[in-house]
């Protein structure tokens, strides 16, 4: 038991950190852009809940209730991350930004419904990792914990190379924001043009 969790928590791990598979860390840098240290609590509520929605879809995909159609997940994903970028160039005001200003709940909402559509792109691997295994439960756990802990991983790094920016260049925090969800958003832009599915 304790090598099944070891193995699955590894995986969970080693595909978010999977370079060849970045749209998934491309989403988690785009949430973080416009955030410092000094307001980690939100990101981390927004990352938890992000989590808990990939868990519920990546449990209902293995579980077989539902299987979306792959190839429209694959244009979905990097929908998400263009329309976070975008987001976060609407936010922009002066040297404030502020994210959860006036839309508090709805971050959190569409972070969740993100997490959703994240998680159904998982499913696949996931699957296909579990074979005939007679119980999902502790694989479902085990990688779903892997993946939270390699997103805050990711969370850390990114805050901290963003510090290192603003300690270096003292760039405007607007101008910063603009200029990173500028690069995310072109991005994700060639994501879904390569997986347009119509």
């Amino acid at each position: 038991m304790i090598e099944e969790f070891t193995v699955f928590l590894s995986l969970g791990w080693a595909h978010i950190l999977d370079l060849q598979a970045y749209d998934h860390l491309v989403f988690i840098v785009s949430i973080c852009i416009p955030y410092s240290f000094s307001k980690w609590r939100p990101l981390l509520i927004m990352v938890t809940g992000f989590t808990l929605g990939h868990t519920l879809s990546l449990a209902l995909a293995t579980l077989g209730y539902f299987r979306p159609v792959s190839e429209l997940i694959e244009f979905l994903i990097p929908l998400t991350i263009a329309s976070t970028a975008v987001s976060h160039l609407t936010q922009l005001s002066g040297r404030r930004v502020d994210p959860l200003k006036n839309s508090f709940s709805w971050v959190y909402i569409w972070i969740l419904l993100f997490g959703l559509v994240h998680g159904f792109g998982f499913s696949g691997y996931l699957s296909s990792l579990l074979g005939k295994e007679a119980s999902i439960l502790l694989p479902l756990i085990s990688f779903n914990l892997g993946i939270e802990m390699a997103q805050l991983f990711l969370v850390l790094a990114v805050l901290l190379a963003q510090q290192g920016i603003f300690l270096l260049f003292r760039p405007r925090r607007s101008s910063y924001v603009m200029v990173a969800s500028g690069i995310v958003l072109g991005v994700s832009l060639s994501l879904i043009g390569k997986n347009w599915p119509f």
